[in-house]
């Protein structure tokens, strides 16, 4: 994050580290969701060969391996297993309970519903 943000205190040191474990983990991402615009940014600016490098993976862990499994967005899963998704349900709970007044179609998720209706 320090290399994308220009605040590094050795660019040169950080772009090292930040190829030598990318090229350790199989040019694999090293990070998720919230750190991949960063690590983009850095690879883009520094080292453009290991970014398209690691763009190009077809194996998990990847964005390319979960676009060839079929997904059309990210999977909450590097292994783009359509999993059960705490997060999109309790947002789900909520619409129902609180927008369309439906809190009985969310017995399942009642801890998500009770936190929510306090708000």
């Amino acid at each position: 994050m320090a290399l994308a943000l220009g605040v590094a205190p050795s660019p040169e040191l950080s772009t090292k580290f930040l190829v030598e474990s990318i090229s350790k983990a199989n040019n694999h991402s090293l990070t998720g969701e919230i750190g991949w615009p960063y690590m983009v940014r850095a690879t883009a600016a520094h080292a453009v060969p290991t970014l398209l490098a690691m763009l190009h993976r077809t194996d998990s862990p990847s964005y390319l391996y979960q676009y060839e499994m079929g997904a059309t967005t990210l999977t909450e899963e590097w292994n783009a297993v359509w999993a059960f998704s705490s997060a999109a349900w309790c947002c789900c709970c909520w619409l129902l309970a609180t927008c369309c007044l439906l809190p009985s179609l969310c017995c399942v998720f009642q801890c998500c519903y009770s936190r929510t209706t306090s708000i």
